[in-house]
């Protein structure tokens, strides 16, 4: 019997290292004479040296030896050993293998918040100890948190999505490689696999860049072809059968004698008439209204310029209307509806000049930033009931012009849906305005507007 120094002596190993493998079950449970004393016998130092020599001359990881250990194979299966020997060796060995993975980041400079993101992903276990190629994998996850948040958040993801295929591309690898393995002697499967390995990592990563080249070019392609539809994405104005049913012209002239009065209740008269031309898709009264009845010191109200820019790009009148919505915008940062028509406009305008760059230089940055707005106006659920169901249409509106690619279609085709079915009353102008609209976005005819 012995204790542990003298077994680390014989065996050539440290006593964290013992303690190790015990923790890891490649040991047998020493005999404990106390809380502290433990006695060790030859089977510990025979035990030690096979594991030593599996791990240093053979590479094994330490999950293999356990199961080899565990199934009693390590004696009778010296074939099965040099075999997984050699197909361990594929890959250099790696000297931080078992160390805890959250020292072993430190060591690399993981950010934590980026190792927490990357454990929340299943890249790594930031909790666990290293196995093989894990270190190689927190490298690569070393390399992402260098960048600055956005980068490192978009990173992270497609490593997740690379993660997921790789996984049942090694699957389909695995079987081919067992497939060749039982037709045949196992040491050539082996170097089969050795041989090609480099080969194909190299196809992998060629490919990958071939397909994303593709890609790119296809969705810009699609991009140019939504943003030339985008010209003729315009809102059909209420039919005058409908302005009939809805009491139109009675509600007209309600407002129209409220407008006229003066002192506080003529501002808010004046705002409900322009949403009524607004609403019905009359944007030449709109227009005219608010230069013939605005009264001193609204000029700058965000109401007044979102009514003044929408109608301008009604009648074609892109530029000024955008320079309108722009100053709503950012007049009242929370003015929602102003923000969706001003992302709408954005691509409206592209569309007009032909896709030619404009101020910004990029067509693209121009599109995206149209898009951006609108999906930053669809995300302000507080707005009110009758702005959010114009959010959604002009949202979906645009979105069904996105190339497929992006996953958008879908979800856009249902809020038409939702909008082509809504249950108005005909006093509902804006209502059965945007319904009729929403028929036609989806390829369904509508007598409730212009068409």
């Amino acid at each position: 019997m012995m204790k542990i120094a003298e077994l680390a002596r014989r065996a050539g190993v440290s006593r964290e290292t013992i303690h190790f493998y015990l923790r890891e079950g490649l040991l047998p449970r020493p005999r404990k004479a106390g809380q502290t004393v433990a006695f060790y016998d030859d089977q510990h130092v025979e035990r030690l040296l096979l594991v030593r020599r599996l791990r240093e001359e053979k590479f094994l990881p330490i999950s293999v030896i356990r199961r080899l250990l565990r199934e009693g194979r390590v004696r009778a299966g010296r074939r099965d050993i040099e075999l997984l020997s050699e197909i361990s060796q594929l890959s250099p060995p790696d000297d931080t293998e078992d160390r805890p993975v959250a020292a072993v980041a430190r060591e690399l400079g993981v950010p934590p918040e980026v190792l927490a993101k990357a454990g929340t992903l299943g890249l790594v276990d930031p909790t666990g100890k290293l196995g093989p190629g894990d270190r190689r994998v927190l490298e690569a996850i070393s390399e992402a948190g260098r960048g600055g948040p956005a980068a490192r958040e978009m990173t992270l993801a497609d490593m997740r999505l690379c993660q997921r295929h790789v996984e049942r591309m090694v699957e389909a690898e695995a079987r081919l490689f067992f497939d060749r393995l039982l037709a045949g002697d196992p040491g050539d499967a082996v170097a089969a696999l050795g041989a090609g390995r480099a080969a194909v990592a190299r196809f992998v990563a060629a490919y990958r860049a071939r397909c994303l080249h593709s890609v790119v070019d296809r969705t810009l392609a699609e991009i140019d072809a939504g943003i030339a539809l985008a010209g003729d994405s315009a809102t059909r104005p209420l039919s005058q059968a409908a302005r009939e049913r809805g009491g139109y012209e009675g509600l007209l002239a309600e407002l129209g004698a409220r407008a006229a009065a003066s002192g506080a209740p003529q501002v808010e008269a004046l705002f409900a008439l322009a949403r009524l031309h607004f609403g019905v898709g009359d944007h030449e009264a709109l227009a005219s209204l608010l230069r013939r009845s605005l009264p001193p010191g609204l000029a700058d109200d965000p109401r007044v310029l979102f009514f003044a820019g929408a109608a301008r790009c009604e009648l074609r009148d892109l530029a000024t209307g955008l320079q309108l919505l722009a100053q709503a915008v950012a007049l009242a940062p929370g003015f929602s509806l102003a923000r969706a028509m001003y992302g709408a406009t954005l691509l409206r305008a592209l569309a007009a000049r032909g896709g030619t760059p404009p101020s910004s230089g990029s067509v693209l940055a121009d599109g995206t930033r149209g898009i951006a707005e609108l999906d930053r106006a669809a995300g302000d659920e507080g707005a009110p009931a009758s702005d959010r169901r114009w959010i959604l249409y002009l949202g979906a509106r645009v979105a069904m012009l996105l190339p497929p690619i992006l996953g958008r279609r879908d979800a856009a085709r249902e809020r038409l849906e939702d909008l082509a079915g809504l249950e108005v009353e005909p006093a509902d102008l804006e209502g059965v305005r945007l319904r009729g609209n929403a028929r036609l976005a989806l390829g369904l005819g509508s007598e409730d507007v212009v068409e």
